[in-house]
């Protein structure tokens, strides 16, 4: 047996599409998931579940565990996956809305292809990216709402967060004109700037917290002794860098040289066993 799997042109209009590795990971555990339940190893596997340890994935899709493991939380966030981890080195992962992949006989296809046509509108969400034969239109494959013979529940749909990389990159100039300009806003910079907004709890104050700190960071400025200097990539790199700017490991430090007159009473106080915080030189004028 070798059933297929359907997915409508809409799909181009899911947020994640242009990452590679999300539609990647997502077409191989459709494809991985199994039609009939078993039981292996006292676990039950169910329609629509696959029990796969996290190497075999990434061996298998040639992609770095950190990848894996962003790609992973973001399926889990999108409402497309379910895990279990509580099993021994491996995790059973549930496709949600599986039912809906798998239909694929040729008067299904052509009859969900005349449902799509006639009912997708401009008011559906872009979330919903692909449709069942069965159900109405407006019931995704993609989208967050799960069929009620599926094993695991779901969290309410909650509508993404729109946001203005635009203005973001305005800001920055803004904020920073020490800085090197942003000329091309890419859609590798899109995505970094929507993922480390959305790590700021799409805080615009604390966006703007960041770059006024580097701005005023001498040594983020090209103060150093290697010439380097942080830049728009930098900032939307991780989600390492923007925390240690809040966190002040950038800001200008004052050093403190000791004067002369502390030298030389450190000095006295030194050759006589004194403490040095209580005489001064002018306690050693008559000695001398």
């Amino acid at each position: 047996m070798n059933p297929c799997v359907k997915f409508y042109r809409n799909i181009i209009d899911w947020k994640w599409f242009n990452v590679a590795e999300m539609v990647q990971l997502i077409l191989y555990y459709v494809c991985r998931a199994d039609h009939e339940p078993y039981n292996v190893d006292g676990v039950y596997v169910g329609k629509g579940q696959v029990l796969i340890t996290r190497k075999e994935v990434c061996s298998a899709l040639n992609m770095k565990e950190q990848t894996f493991r962003t790609c992973m939380k973001r399926l889990v966030a999108d409402g497309k996956i379910a895990i279990a981890n509580d099993l021994f080195r491996s995790t059973l992962v549930t496709v949600l809305n599986f039912s809906r992949y798998v239909d694929c006989n040729e008067s299904s296809i052509t009859e969900a292809t005349r449902t799509e046509s006639s009912s997708f509108s401009p008011e559906q969400p872009h979330s919903q990216l692909v449709t069942s034969s069965e159900p109405p239109a407006s019931v995704s494959l993609f989208s967050d709402e799960i069929p009620a013979d599926s094993p695991i529940p779901t969290k309410s749909n909650k509508k993404k967060q729109e946001v203005d990389c635009d203005f973001i990159v305005n800001l920055y100039h803004d904020r920073c004109p020490s800085f090197p300009r942003v000329i091309k806003l890419s859609d590798k910079r899109k995505m970094k700037v929507r993922v480390r907004f959305e790590e700021m709890s799409f805080s615009y104050e604390t966006l703007q917290e960041v770059f006024d700190r580097c701005e005023a960071s001498h040594f983020m400025r090209g103060d150093n002794n290697r010439g380097w200097r942080a830049d728009f990539d930098w900032i939307f790199a991780n989600s390492q860098n923007w925390v240690k700017v809040l966190e002040g490991k950038y800001d200008n430090r004052t050093t403190q040289y000791p004067t002369n007159e502390t030298k030389s009473t450190d000095k006295y106080a030194k050759r006589r066993g004194a403490d040095s915080a209580a005489l001064t030189s002018e306690d050693f004028t008559d000695t001398l």
